[in-house]
């Protein structure tokens, strides 16, 4: 599915990639910025410099996850029931 492969591309590849370049904590942490610019669309407009943080720090801790568990199940398990959540707490309010 769509969401897996999403899952691949930005923790197993591009993170892969970037902890090599950059270190652990950059890698992530750089990791973490572009997964959430990628999903920007998700964010209420009139809320960006609430909400773009708050996503930063949780992309950051699945990015952490996925470095210390390397488990794409866990991380993407994770990462939908985030987005349950979120659609519950910021979309149906």
């Amino acid at each position: 599915t769509r969401a897996f492969a999403e899952e691949v591309c930005f923790w197993s590849y591009l993170q892969s990639r970037m902890v090599e370049r950059a270190g652990v904590w950059k890698g992530i942490l750089v990791t973490s910025v572009i997964f959430s610019l990628i999903h920007i669309t998700s964010i209420p407009q009139d809320s960006l410099y609430f909400f773009i943080p708050l996503k930063i720090v949780a992309w950051w801790f699945f990015g952490y996850l996925f470095h210390k568990t390397r488990s794409l199940y866990l991380v993407s398990t994770i990462h939908a029931s985030f987005n349950i959540i979120w659609y519950f707490v910021f979309v149906m309010k």
